[in-house]
């Protein structure tokens, strides 16, 4: 009767592994397609003219053809004006290239600006092509000295144009 029992669960314990494979985590790449490529310290350059716009380091790049998307993780991304200097940096944990229009990154991010300015949040979304950032998920950014906290934000990358979204709270210096 023992035996029985031991057998019966160990194949409910494989049903419920070989079920669990099916799910994938991974934003908007089908279960299907596997990566094409896998790249260990990847670097990709994007550049306007003669000058490099961004310089994105990853610890793990993968591309996947069918669905034209890259997923990368550790990711380190440096931002250039028009002239070669750096307007800003960022670490994210994760993050997707689903075309040269729109890059998503996850996890921990952490955004700064040589002014400083530090930008903390989960989720970001930074469209090159109009050098914004956005984000619908709660960020904390830190300027001057003051902290404000929201449920969302669009900026500029260099954080010197900001809208927040949704409730806004912090504390700022009064100079008056």
């Amino acid at each position: 009767m023992y035996i029985i029992y031991v057998k019966w669960l160990f194949y409910l314990v494989i049903i419920i592994l070989c079920g669990c494979q099916g799910i994938n985590e991974e934003k908007n790449i089908p279960q299907s397609d596997l990566p094409s490529e896998e790249f260990i310290d990847a670097v990709v350059q994007l550049s306007s003219g003669v000058h490099h716009r961004a310089i994105m380091k990853a610890e793990i790049l993968k591309n996947y053809s069918e669905s034209e998307l890259s997923k990368g993780w550790g990711l380190n991304i440096q931002f250039y004006d028009s002239i070669g200097n750096q307007i800003a940096y960022i670490i994210a944990d994760s993050g997707i290239i689903e075309s040269e229009e729109v890059f998503s990154l996850y996890g921990d991010i952490l955004l700064t600006t040589p002014e400083p300015s530090s930008l903390w949040c989960k989720e970001l979304y930074w469209e090159p092509k109009n050098e914004l950032v956005k984000s619908d998920k709660p960020v904390r950014l830190k300027q001057r000295g003051e902290v404000i906290e929201a449920d969302g934000l669009r900026s500029d990358i260099n954080l010197k144009r900001i809208e927040f979204i949704g409730n806004v709270r912090g504390k700022i210096k009064d100079e008056y």
